[in-house]
């Protein structure tokens, strides 16, 4: 009898294949149900959400959830540089309080350390 965990595993690790006629969108060849899975004496949350269908279609059709994130990202970074450059905008960083600053400062840190992890 096989371990659940290692065949788990196994499946996760397994080659992917891509969903489209973009070669560059892939995504795991096995994805797990959301809800929970019971392995052994384990018990493993993946989360709840009303419409599992509509979830897997937009993972599926759309991209990961991590990939979604980078695309939010990559449109804040392009409004923190629009205010960055207005100088005298009402949104200048000069009418900005200091929890703001410091929010656009932790901004700025998360997206270079995502860039520093993609290079690796």
């Amino acid at each position: 009898m096989r371990n659940g965990v290692a065949e788990a595993k196994a499946k996760a690790a397994a080659p992917t294949r891509p969903r489209s006629n973009d070669a560059s969108r892939h995504q795991p060849a096995w994805r797990p149900p959301f809800g929970e899975i019971e392995w052994g004496p384990a018990t493993v949350q993946l989360g709840k959400t009303p419409k599992p269908e509509a979830e897997r279609r937009v993972l599926d059709e759309v991209g990961s959830y991590g990939r979604q994130i980078g695309w939010m990202m990559e449109a804040m970074q392009v409004l923190v540089e629009a205010l960055e450059a207005d100088h005298n905008g009402p949104l200048s960083r000069d009418r900005l309080d200091e929890a703001e600053l410091e929010k656009l400062t932790r901004f700025a840190d998360l997206v270079k350390a995502v860039e520093a992890a993609k290079q690796g």
